[in-house]
């Protein structure tokens, strides 16, 4: 049988899987009208229900409390087999390298106060039936509660291509522009926390949150081999390529490595995923080798904010403080990081606004690594910390986060640091946590 046939055969079961998974007796827990506002992005992966969609041919409209419709922002970006987002401007290593049909890779993203009122299929207005060639109804809830729905088409032409509504990227300034905050990529390593300034309601200006970070790498290792810490002058980095869309930008950064960093294949903040009020700095790592064999406890991932001078904020935080303890007890005798759901640390400040840090375990580490602990301005002076943390003197901050990884196997793993925003100086950033969609074959 020749490829074409067998991929249209497997597009064909693909969305005859979906559809069933999607009957009417699956739904039920999604039903009615929303009882919470979602207000932040949401991302879906693995939607079997729109498998063998084109990707560039699918919209999304939502109904309000008065009965009429409205076509809402759907991003749908492509990620390949490899786990690269698949970018088209820069230096587009990665264009191509998908073939334009949704499959489970890929992702879709929405804002979630777009989600609308519940429908009927009889709800749905001619001038949207006229763009579809196919439609679902899309519910979201958690636990049972409801956060909205839309209406998603797979359409009979391309979608036009429109002016990002809420994030712009400017790859001449290297900035990023949305209606809260604006980013400036660190001209020198992109790759390390640029500066992030919040912009004031009715002042047309914007005032500095976080002026720069820092990265620090400690390598403790087995006595044949040099104990290493690697800073962030130790590698350099550049953006390469990036892609906008309605709901967000996407910008790839590549990093370049010392001799042994090589060896690590360390990959340092290389997809920086920005919405609205809210962006994502993984740091993916790939060990070649087995960190449990070759790094002894007190090897692991520091990173640091430095605050403007003058903004003193508020921190709230369920992170560990550093302990004045050697590494080898808090790894082996310690908690692990599969004891608390989610780590975060916030700041407020009176009149100003709030940030929100959350801090990312990579799921298949989780159990093996201690949880991530909080290092503030005063501890890089404490000698006592300096005795078991000696590579605390080669960086500074205002609020620093490590992660011992001496303990996790041989693999691909994805820490990393999630930021939100918000104007309000106490926002209590509730996500309400993950949402589920449901899909109904209309």
């Amino acid at each position: 049988m020749r490829a074409a046939a067998v991929r249209d055969l497997l597009r064909a079961a693909l969305a005859l899987v979906g559809a069933l998974s999607c009957a009417p007796l699956a739904l039920g827990a999604c039903d009615g009208d929303p009882v919470f506002v979602y207000d932040y992005p949401i991302v879906l992966k693995n939607q079997v229900a729109l498998a063998g969609q084109r990707v560039e041919k699918l919209a999304a409209f939502a109904r309000d409390g008065d009965g009429t419709w409205k076509q809402v922002p759907l991003q749908v970006d492509e990620v390949n087999a490899q786990g690269d987002y698949v970018l088209a401007f820069g230096i587009p290593f990665t264009k191509a390298t998908d073939d334009g049909w949704l499959d489970a890779n890929d992702e879709l993203a929405l804002r979630g106060e777009d989600l609308g009122r519940d429908f009927k299929p009889t709800d749905v207005p001619q001038w949207v039936k006229d763009k579809a060639r196919a439609t679902w109804k899309a519910s979201f809830c958690r636990g049972g509660k409801v956060a909205g729905h839309l209406l998603v088409a797979g359409t009979h032409k391309k979608e036009a291509t429109t002016e990002p509504l809420d994030v712009k990227f400017d790859d001449k300034a290297q900035t990023i522009e949305t209606a809260l905050y604006s980013y400036k990529f660190d001209r020198v390593r992109p790759a390390l926390l640029g500066e992030v300034a919040m912009k004031q309601a009715g002042t047309g200006g914007a005032v500095p949150i976080i002026a720069s970070s820092k990265f620090l790498m400690p390598l403790r290792t087995p006595f044949f081999m040099p104990d290493m810490t690697f800073v962030d002058q130790d590698f350099s980095s550049e953006v390469e390529c990036w892609q906008t869309g309605p709901v967000r930008s996407i910008v790839a950064v590549g990093v370049k490595y010392s001799a042994f960093l090589s060896v690590l294949k360390l990959h340092l903040f290389s997809e920086l995923v920005f919405y609205r009020r809210k962006f994502e700095i993984p740091t993916k790592i790939e060990f070649i080798f087995d960190p449990t064999t070759f790094l002894r406890p007190g090897s692991g991932l520091f990173y640091a904010l430095v605050f403007p001078k003058g903004k003193a904020w508020a921190i709230d935080s369920n992170l560990v403080p550093l302990p004045a303890k050697s590494a080898a007890e808090v790894v082996d005798k310690g908690p692990k990081a599969s004891m608390t759901e989610e780590f975060y640390a916030r700041g407020s400040q009176e009149g100003f606004g709030s940030f929100l840090v959350k801090v990312r375990v990579d799921a298949k580490a989780r159990a093996a690594v201690p949880p991530p602990f909080i290092i503030r301005a005063k501890d890089f002076d404490d000698a006592a910390l300096a005795r078991h943390w000696d590579w605390l003197a080669q960086s500074r901050g205002d609020l620093g986060v490590y992660l011992d990884i001496s303990q996790v196997p041989q693999g691909l793993y994805d820490f990393g640091l999630d930021l939100l925003l918000s104007p309000k100086a106490h926002d209590t950033f509730t996500e309400y946590g993950p949402i589920a969609a449901e899909w109904l074959r209309l």
